[in-house]
């Protein structure tokens, strides 16, 4: 007489008793991302309920970026003026301001992504501290490559308008021509800036490497440009307000500000922030996106 089968083991995703899975690498974005609904009133308004929650915290972790990125450019003025007591030659000179200009530049973008890492944390509802904006190590390389490769394609538009401009100064046509060479290159630009706005959280947030965080990034702003370019506006509106405010005001916009653009992310990629705010600050009559793969956060940023 044969044996029953053995009862089948619960899927990981229902059984309670399976370890948590630590799954690393970058994954693929479902291909309907353009349906996941976005507001730009929805973005506002989770953004100031999360920062109103977390004031002192995104307050405390601005200044401590800027106050590193002030030590770092003060230390590399005074090495350079010490030098220059010291008669050092033109070529030390120049080589030592290379060098630091270049140090700046990594430093930067390491402060940079510890500060995604942080702004994140906090959209998600997560447990986030000061600390993490010294925690973006491992987003070093592939943020640093990123962010070359797009100041090397932005360079090269920059490059042709200024081409365009020059030569519409010689001839009569040549003008209308130039014109609508650089009209071409700006929308361009535009473009490039809208829809691959998103390639450094991809890589902090699904540790995309850096030529495939552009493609992610233009996958997922298609079809949520307008929303994009409503926030830009309305990131610059509260930090002039902020600005207008006797300067003091920066120090709630930028922070606010900064936190606007994390909380766009993370309602681009359908992660809800459920344990902070729950699921219904999000509103809409459509089914929300609820994809496993992308929708579920990085298992790194607990």
């Amino acid at each position: 007489m044969s044996s029953p089968p053995a009862p089948e083991f619960p899927d990981d995703r229902t059984n309670p008793y399976a370890p948590p899975r630590a799954e690393l690498g970058s994954r693929p974005l479902p291909a309907d991302l353009s349906a996941i609904p976005v507001t730009v009133g929805d973005v506002f308004t989770r953004t100031w309920k999360t920062y109103h929650a977390q004031l002192g915290l995104c307050i405390g972790a601005f200044f401590v970026v800027v106050l590193v990125t002030f030590a770092i450019q003060m230390v590399l003025n005074f090495l350079q003026v010490a030098m220059q007591q010291a008669g050092s030659s033109h070529a030390a000179l120049v080589f030592v301001k290379l060098i630091g200009r270049l140090g700046g530049f990594v430093a930067q973008t390491y402060l940079t992504a510890g500060q995604m890492l942080f702004l994140l944390k906090v959209a998600k509802g997560r447990n986030a501290e000061i600390s993490d904006v010294f925690a973006g190590g491992r987003y070093l390389l592939p943020l640093t490559l990123a962010n070359i490769l797009s100041l090397a394609i932005l360079g090269i538009l920059a490059f042709i308008s200024r081409i365009c401009s020059a030569a519409g100064n010689q001839g009569a046509t040549l003008p209308i021509v130039s014109g609508v060479c650089v009209l071409l290159c700006v929308v361009g630009l535009v473009a490039f800036l809208v829809r691959f706005s998103q390639y450094p959280y991809l890589i902090i947030d699904r540790n995309a490497r850096a030529v495939e965080s552009f493609g992610l990034s233009n996958r997922l702003m298609r079809g949520h440009e307008g929303q994009l370019i409503l926030l830009w506006l309305l990131f610059i509106a509260i930090n002039i307000l902020g600005f207008l405010a006797f300067c003091i005001g920066l120090i709630f916009s930028i922070p606010l500000t900064f936190l606007l653009m994390a909380v766009f992310y993370v309602a681009l990629t359908g992660q809800s922030g459920i344990e902070l705010l729950g699921p219904d600050d999000f509103r809409s009559e459509e089914k929300p996106h609820t994809d496993p793969d992308f929708g579920s956060p990085d298992p790194n940023d607990r």
